[in-house]
């Protein structure tokens, strides 16, 4: 008997292992998103409204039944109410009665989590007042009628009686009537009750921020609700890096800028998409003064002639393809702002783009003077995409309409149209369409060869293959470009980071192999049109440790440099042979927090000495040197500080590094010793 007892017990923990798992496998979480924002919501009157629930933010999920909570703030009485499927596939309606006024705190409990929405706050039950038949009149303009006509009256009796008593009863009339409409000609008006504030189109996106469920996968410094399950998988959204044109395009229709994005597409509607936009971007402008005047998207002060012989600091501090940022040095001063772009590989042109409604505007700058070199707009809505090591070539993407992407995805498709524009004079040379998911990863200096990334499949990518179209035949090469020595292992990973040689041979792109758990770098021979793969030291194969990679090469473009602070790597690589012909280690320092946006884009820097004896690299917090010639590792210079990007004075001696909300530091690099720049 008690054998069975246990064998029962042991066959119902199984069962619940197994259910419990069963929740895991199915990912154990989802989004809840919301039609809309509740308005003029009041008590004791039922307000109803709808939602979605999405598996891992996509899917809309059937046979639910979610909870929707709320509580008020002081009193803490609670209401709790059921919802009910309607309408398509995932989507629920429940009707709310709050049933006193106030502010009121209330959530949504869907599938395994509960999720925050923004406050609400209840109006009061304005009383019902019967409604009155005739004219309101008050008291003392009724006496002042009444005085008038007892004046009439009495004055007619005095007429034709001429009775003395009739006379003091005109005088008392007149008196009457005389108060009575001096009272009223100044009685007070009762006041229009005080409309309350509308709130601003920022805290409308705030509170939007919450009700689409973007808290489940995004942090905000302004929200502090979260949902019981937080997964973090897109970046930090704090004062992040972006446009308002770019913010518009992407909440409209992710997938028109990324096809393989997990990001869904929420049926935004034009308000919702600016008040986002502009919640998103409101940390990111200037003070109240500076709002006043409109901006122009990139800014130049004029340099004084007596400091001609200070160095320029150029700053990436948002990827690749952000702004530039140009600071004078010594000083900090910041000389040049120019909009997000792609720099050539000779350092020599910026080109950035810019949607017009159905026009795109290309602009080329100097990159240190910012000077505007010339313009020209295309017809359509196109990105940026690629740039010739010598910027003569331009390569950009075609941005499709949410139509389009529903029909492709609709067919189980995709389409890429891409135009090669003669940087010179902004014609089109080249017009292609490719079908599938292909991404410009460069042109070759001469304009004849266009390098790209086909994803594969072409809706959820699981693996590249590198790609030539040949411009000057105008056709797609078969296959995948492979060195001879290139086995058939499937490309797989996420690219973190590049470098490009000044001469124009070289593209290199750090890959994170997320199959393997591994970084390695793919060269690019743009001469020879062989693409090599090399892979790094890896470690325990942390993911998080491995983006900590940053890239530098020896002026001979021969030899390249891969520094992981997080792993306490120095790997040196020939681009001779093609593998890691050196390995140095020095203790390993990991940094104290992940930096804004490091989850979305490389946050760790490394800059060669002209005389290619040493080089400088961060993992994003702290600064270290590499001295070539004798293998030593030198620093950290800084500790604790948010590095934004590095840079060398002319003759070397000083080390420029730019930090997160603050003026540029210079490093005296003989001394070690670090002086915040004063302006």
């Amino acid at each position: 008997m008690q054998r069975k007892a246990i064998f029962v017990m042991v066959i119902i923990l199984l069962s619940i292992l197994f259910l419990t798992g069963q929740v895991v496998l199915a990912g154990g979480w989802a989004v809840v998103t919301l039609d809309e924002l509740p308005a003029d919501v009041v008590a004791k009157q039922p307000i109803t409204i709808g939602f979605v629930v999405r598996q891992h933010g996509q899917t809309p999920m059937a046979d639910l039944t979610p909870v929707v909570k709320a509580v008020h703030v002081e009193t803490q009485k609670t209401i709790q109410v059921s919802a009910k499927a309607k309408g398509a596939v995932g989507h629920y309606v429940a009707t709310l009665n709050f049933p006193e006024p106030g502010r009121w705190r209330w959530s949504i409990e869907a599938f395994t989590g509960n999720q925050p929405m923004p406050p609400l706050q209840v109006g009061p039950l304005e009383a019902v007042t019967p409604t009155k038949v005739g004219v309101d009149i008050s008291w003392p303009l009724l006496m002042g009628l009444l005085g008038l006509f007892g004046t009439a009256g009495s004055s007619l009796v005095w007429w034709y009686k001429r009775a003395w008593w009739a006379a003091i009863l005109v005088f008392v009339a007149l008196g009457i009537s005389g108060a009575g409409l001096a009272l009223a000609a100044y009685q007070p008006q009762a006041a229009e009750p005080a409309a309350a504030a509308s709130p601003g189109l920022a805290e409308i996106g705030r509170d939007l921020f919450m009700a689409k469920g973007c808290t489940t996968c995004h942090a905000h410094s302004a929200i502090k609700e979260r949902p019981d399950i937080f997964i973090g998988e897109g970046p930090d959204l704090t004062n992040f890096p972006t446009t308002a044109e770019y913010l518009r395009t992407w909440l409209k229709e992710p997938a028109a800028i990324k096809p393989n994005t997990q990001m869904p597409n929420l049926e935004l509607k034009e308000a919702e998409i600016e008040a986002l936009t502009a919640f998103l971007l409101e940390e990111n402008q200037a003070g109240p003064a500076a709002q006043s005047q409109p901006q122009p998207d990139h800014q130049v002060v004029a340099a004084d002639t007596a400091a001609a012989s200070e160095s320029l600091f150029l700053v990436r501090a948002q990827g690749a393809k952000g702004p530039l940022v140009v600071y004078q040095m010594p000083g900090g001063q910041e000389q040049v702002r120019l909009p997000a772009g792609l720099l050539s590989a000779d350092g020599k042109r910026y080109y950035a783009a810019e949607l017009q409604q159905d026009q795109t505007l290309l602009r080329a700058f100097e990159p240190s003077s910012g000077r505007l070199e010339r313009s020209f707009s295309l017809a359509g809505r196109w990105q940026l995409s690629g740039v010739s090591p010598l910027g003569h070539w331009l390569a950009l993407t075609r941005l499709p309409n949410p139509e389009e992407t529903a029909g492709w995805r609709k067919a189980g498709r995709w389409q890429t149209d891409i135009q090669i524009v003669e940087a010179a004079g902004g014609r089109v040379t080249h017009a292609l369409t490719l079908e599938g998911n292909f991404e410009v990863e460069t042109i070759s200096a001469a304009g004849d060869s266009l390098f790209l990334i086909e994803h594969r499949p072409a809706l959820k990518p699981a693996h590249y293959l590198v790609r030539l179209y040949d411009l000057a035949a105008q056709k797609l090469q078969p296959g995948a470009l492979r060195a001879k020595t290139a086995t058939d292992e499937i490309m797989t990973g996420l690219a973190w980071g590049g470098l490009a040689s000044t001469d124009g041979r070289w593209l290199l792109t750090l890959y994170l192999n997320t199959a393997r758990n591994v970084a390695f770098i793919h060269a690019l021979d743009l001469v020879n049109k062989i693409p090599f793969c090399i892979d790094l030291p890896s470690g325990q194969g942390d993911l998080a440790q491995l983006k900590h990679y940053a890239l530098t090469m020896a002026p001979d473009s021969r030899t390249v440099y891969a520094t992981n602070a997080a792993l306490g790597v120095i790997a040196e690589i020939s681009l001779e042979n093609y593998r890691v012909v050196r390995q140095v280690d020095f203790p390993a320092s990991a940094p104290v927090a992940n930096p804004v946006g490091a989850e979305e884009i490389p946050t760790n820097y490394s800059i060669m000495a002209e005389d290619g004896q040493r080089f400088y690299f961060s993992n994003g917090w702290d600064v270290w040197g590499f001295d070539i010639s004798s293998k030593q590792v030198s620093g950290p210079y800084l500790s604790q500080s948010q590095v934004r990007g590095l840079g060398l004075s002319h003759d070397g001696r000083q080390l420029y590094v730019a930090l997160a909300g603050q003026l540029p530091q210079m490093i005296d690099l003989a001394s070690g010793q670090a002086a915040i720049s004063k302006r």
